[in-house]
């Protein structure tokens, strides 16, 4: 293994015969011509320089280096300066030359100073027990206390308050004030394995609490759910349902729908089931912005294949849930919307006419 200093190989062959215990740098052909020219040099073998005692280790700064294992010092004070620069490579080069191998081999005293560290084999790792995850109730306490330590909870709460007053300050004689409003739970997703849709129902949690609604109430529904997240619902209180009514739900009494992040079908669902001057402002909506998709999709497109919300969009009245830094993709996009009920009152009944439903793929 050749080297690329060419002082280097002086260094070894200049301190090697001048007593000290550095290892000799073997060149492609064995000894260098400067190393051979420092051999039979009288100074080097009769006089060797003064910075490089007789017998002196440059490690330990021992002089007697036949009662130890003398080892390589790079940063010794007594190696000269231009010696200090000499790269780790050619050290490393000269020591793990078959030369130097050899040298170690036939002395049993005579070590590196190198300490090395095996690595363990990664396949070891595949039989260490699988790290026990927390339940999904000490999971969603923690959200919750999480969620209710932020300032985010009081400002989500103040938007869904507003618009509930707007609500039952309506012209509608069906709504009493003491008449307390429902809540239902669409699309929420798995609480046990999201932590999305933990953030999400705490946030319900929260609501039903500081609104005073009774839990035992509130349906909730997601074809995701698995009896984990089923157990765990009933134990907050709330209702698992397995009935898929795919949203079609006629709400006679004001309704909180929290359908966050649903698909914009289940949306068309709800709307056309409470399609009338009546219903219709009753129903508050914390879900998508629906006018994104106004924005987004074709006018046509979305006319032809979801009518009850392109036309509603441009009425609707929406407050932006503020985002929350701790889990910024629960409430992206979402907002609390709902419609006045002055706003449709202005509105022609050739509005309110809507095609027929496509049928379905079942037949029905």
């Amino acid at each position: 293994m050749p080297c690329h200093c060419a002082a280097a190989t002086w260094l070894f062959g200049r301190v090697r015969n001048g007593g000290c215990w550095l290892p000799r740098h073997p060149g492609a052909g064995g000894w260098s011509k400067l190393e051979q020219r420092a051999a039979t040099r009288p100074s080097a073998r009769q006089n060797p320089p003064s910075e490089f005692p007789e017998r002196f280790c440059l490690s330990c700064s021992s002089r007697d280096a036949d009662s130890h294992s003398p080892r390589i010092c790079s940063r010794d004070s007594r190696v000269p300066g231009f010696a200090q620069k000499i790269s780790a490579s050619c050290l490393r080069a000269s020591r793990d030359s078959p030369r130097a191998q050899a040298g170690a081999m036939a002395d049993p005293s005579f070590s590196y100073d190198d300490r090395f560290t095996p690595s363990k084999s990664r396949k070891k790792r595949r039989h260490r027990p699988p790290h026990e995850q927390p339940a999904p109730a000490v999971l969603l306490a923690r959200t919750s206390a999480e969620l209710a330590a932020s300032d985010w909870l009081p400002e989500s709460t103040r938007h869904l308050r507003d618009a509930l007053a707007h609500l039952y300050a309506g012209p509608d004689p069906e709504l009493p004030p003491e008449r307390p409003p429902g809540c239902m739970c669409l699309g929420l997703g798995s609480p046990a394995v999201s932590r999305d849709a933990r953030a999400q129902l705490a946030f319900l949690l929260a609501a039903c609490d500081a609104l005073s609604l009774d839990r035992s109430a509130v349906p909730v529904f997601d074809p995701v759910f698995s009896d984990e997240d089923r157990a765990l619902l009933t134990e907050l209180g709330l209702q698992p349902t397995a009935e898929d009514r795919q949203a079609r739900y006629a709400l006679d009494a004001p309704t909180i729908a929290f359908m966050p992040h649903c698909d914009l079908q289940l949306y068309e669902n709800l709307l056309r089931a409470n399609w009338t001057r009546t219903a219709l402002p009753r129903v508050v909506l914390i879900a998508n912005r629906l006018s994104e998709y106004a924005d987004s999709m074709p006018a046509r497109k979305l006319s032809a294949e979801y009518p009850c919300v392109a036309r509603i969009a441009p009425h609707l009245t929406a407050h932006a849930l503020p985002p929350w830094a701790a889990q910024p993709t629960a409430f992206n996009s979402t907002s609390v919307q709902y419609v006045r009920a002055d706003a449709l009152a202005r509105l022609p009944d050739d509005w309110w006419a809507l095609p027929a439903l496509a049928p379905e793929p079942d037949g029905t």
